[in-house]
Parts: C-alpha cells; structure tokens; sequence
C-alpha cells in the first residue's frame, strides 16, 4: 500500500482544489489489453508499479501533478470527463483504443475505461509535486507507460509510438 495516498474511483467530492500530485491505476486484467495495441516492436520491458485494491490487483501507468487554479480537483475531473484538450491521459487512451478502429472512439468510451481505474494523490506545495514528477519519470525503479513528455522511463521508440499514434487521431478529427 502507498504511504500518504488516497484513492478515488469516479468519485470527486473529496478531493481539494490545491495543488498536488497524482498516479493512474489501471485493473491489470485490462492494462494488457490496452498496451497491446502499441507498435509490437515497441515491447514494454520495464517494471510496473502494482498494487492490490479490493483483491484485485492495478498497475500504475501514469503520473502527473495539479498546479495552478483548481488544483487536483479540476485537473482529475478533466481526466476522468473532460475534454480531450484538457486531458494527456484522455488523449492517449482514445490514441491507444483507436489504434485498429476505423471509427473515432467516443468520449464515453474513454471515461468507462478510467471509470474502472483508481487514482491516488497527495496535497504537497507547487515544488514537491514537480519534484515527484521528475524524479518518478527520470528514475529506473518503475515506468509509466502512458507519459509523454519528460519520461525516461520508457524507450525512445515506445514514446515516439505514442506521440505518432496521438498525432494520427488528431488527423482523425
């Protein structure tokens, strides 16, 4: 279990608008699914982070911080139903999930996807949360497949994969 952390499953009403950081958990019987649909010569090669909620068990496979007006409040209701625009994580879902299809994959598509996934966070000034952030993505511990910029954690060619196929969806549009 993570020290500090609390979890939310769609469900916004406690959390504050300060600032802080936050980890994407995803039910391990699906993250597979998802990932799969990466480039094959892109092979995740990392360790994940995991962790048993409810006896069932999650991988994590994103970090990121909250700063500025709204905080963690506004930042993780953009992520679970926002707009895309507002939303890495969204956007790379729907990139991942639209991989294969011929049809853009709706915004419910993507919600029911992190409707099934936890989130931690933690409250900590403007400093501590870019500091967590850099070092979980520059570390060698664990990897988040699902962060783009400054992440060096995955290959190169992982991240390049990734930012072509978020690119191919917004040629969709």
């Amino acid at each position: 279990m993570i020290d500090n952390g609390y979890y939310l499953r769609g469900n916004l009403s406690k959390v504050k608008g300060t600032t802080g950081w936050y980890r994407w958990w995803f039910p391990e019987n699906l993250f597979n699914q998802y990932l799969s649909q990466i480039n094959p010569k892109c092979k995740l090669m990392c360790k994940l982070r995991t962790m048993t909620i409810n006896n069932n068990v999650y991988v994590c496979l994103y970090i990121g911080i909250a700063v500025g007006k709204g905080g963690l409040k506004k930042r993780l209701r953009n992520h679970l139903n926002g707009p895309f625009k507002n939303s890495t994580l969204r956007r790379t879902i729907r990139a991942i999930l639209s991989q294969y299809s011929n049809v853009m994959i709706p915004a419910q598509t993507v919600d029911s996807v992190l409707d099934n996934c936890y989130c931690e966070y933690e409250y900590t000034t403007i400093q501590k949360a870019r500091c967590v952030e850099k070092s979980e993505l520059s570390q060698t511990n664990h990897c988040y497949p699902l962060n783009v910029q400054g992440n060096k954690t995955m290959p190169h060619e992982w991240i390049e994969e990734l930012k072509k196929m978020r690119d191919a969806l917004e040629i969709k549009c």
